[in-house]
């Protein structure tokens, strides 16, 4: 068994970041948190989740809290906004440790627990799977989410298995689990896809007449409605959700395996994604470069990691610079990208930001295959290319001012970050 102080004291994937982005006096005060952690589900390694501050000084990260054990491992992250579900542990996961804005530094976990303690909750006494392309997130009401999870018993479960949702908070009564809540997927909220050697499934979606949904256990749950002109440009019944929020709904029509195998698909620049404006009701159709981009969306800014599908792609730029070693608290990150994220897909090391509202395109290029956009706060905009962490203002239709928030050894697991006051 490996050590949960080592995990602690040595932390592998993760992050928080306490640094000061005020430039002048009527710039909120606060700090970053940052989120490490590396999905295993389909592995039998496991790491740890940790959260991180950070040394201004010396730019070294500086544990918080450890937040999942290395014996345990990560299942999945998500998050929406400033508030992080951590599901765990890697197989079958059974507890849900919620990450809160307010108040990062106190855990609080939804965790199967045989004895029935008043304070732990069970989620998954029967070791249920976890079908993870339809992990989500809801928002039955404004500011309120829940994590939506699909369970089955395995692939010969004819029940349709069951659909529990897990509240951000108590309810009045002090409920934290409803099962049967199929139909909390109406409100589906989804920030999209965070970069790393890991790749997270795709969150799968269904279409049927002019309405956009989602099937759950033989039950299909309208999310949203298409407009006439976008309903005569899609085909198929399935499509793959990049982001779900309360102003935006973004989707594409993924490639068929005939399209994947002909070379048809390695042949394309650039892919088309369908966005609703729910504020305007105005839909549109925009190209994301790449053909296997991962998108995320914070605010009005859709940000893109550019990937394209290339199975036989020479070594993504900047595979030299990444740690090349396992330890019981540190994934080798070369050795991952070989095998899943960079597998079929070249990775130039360029990362785009599109805002939805306004039109405003910036691109930068880093030559990390490594690298991703980890949160936008107003002009602000925090990046990661390998084991170093940059902020930097946007101005016009590039960045500018960059600076190097923080750099260590750990900082290759970061993926989530927050702004906490």
């Amino acid at each position: 068994m490996r050590s949960r102080n080592n995990c602690f004291r040595i932390a592998g994937l993760t992050g928080l970041l306490l640094s000061n982005l005020a430039t002048t006096a009527e710039e909120p005060q606060g700090k970053w948190y940052f989120l490490s952690g590396t999905s295993t589900e389909d592995t039998d390694r496991h790491f740890p989740a940790v959260l991180y501050g950070a040394n201004l000084i010396t730019k070294k990260l500086n544990p918080i809290r450890q937040v999942v054990a290395g014996d345990d491992g990560v299942h999945s992250i998500l998050q929406y906004d400033s508030t992080i579900f951590v599901n765990y542990p890697n197989l079958p996961p059974t507890t849900v440790s919620v990450i809160h804005s307010g108040n990062p530094s106190v855990a609080d976990e939804i965790i199967f627990n045989p004895e029935g303690k008043k304070d732990k909750i069970v989620f998954n006494p029967k070791g249920r799977v976890l079908i993870d392309t339809k992990l989500a997130i809801a928002e039955s009401n404004e500011g309120s989410l829940e994590e939506l999870m699909w369970l089955v018993s395995g692939p010969e479960d004819r029940s349709g298995g069951v659909v529990i949702s897990v509240a951000q908070r108590s309810s009045e009564r002090g409920e934290r689990i409803q099962r049967g809540a199929w139909q909390e997927y109406s409100s589906l909220r989804f920030e999209g896809y965070p970069g790393g050697p890991a790749m997270q499934p795709a969150l799968v979606g269904s279409l049927r007449d002019n309405t956009v949904g989602i099937t759950v256990s033989g039950k299909y749950v309208i999310v949203d409605r298409l407009s006439d002109d976008i309903v005569r440009n899609v085909r198929g019944e399935s499509l793959h959700y990049f982001a779900v929020t309360n102003r935006y709904l973004i989707f594409a029509i993924p490639h068929r395996l005939e399209e994947l195998q002909s070379g048809a698909v390695a042949k394309e620049v650039s892919h088309t994604a369908y966005v609703h404006d729910r504020q305007t009701n105005r839909w549109t159709a925009v190209s994301i470069d790449g053909s296997c981009s991962r998108t995320r969306i914070f605010g009005p800014w859709l940000a893109s990691i550019v990937q394209f599908w290339h199975p036989n792609h020479p070594p993504n730029p900047g595979a030299s610079n990444e740690r090349n070693v396992e330890t019981d608290t540190l994934p080798n990150v070369r050795e991952m990208y070989a095998m899943f994220a960079g597998q079929n897909c070249f990775i130039p090391g360029d990362l785009a930001l599109h805002n939805l509202r306004t039109g405003q395109t910036i691109a930068f290029h880093t030559g990390q295959e490594d690298s991703e956009i980890l949160r936008v706060e107003g002009e602000t905009v925090l990046y990661r290319v390998n084991d170093t962490i940059y902020q930097a203002k946007i101005g016009g239709d590039q960045l500018k001012d960059a600076t190097v928030v923080v750099k260590d050894e750990d900082v290759p697991e970061i993926h989530w970050a927050f702004w906490s006051k």
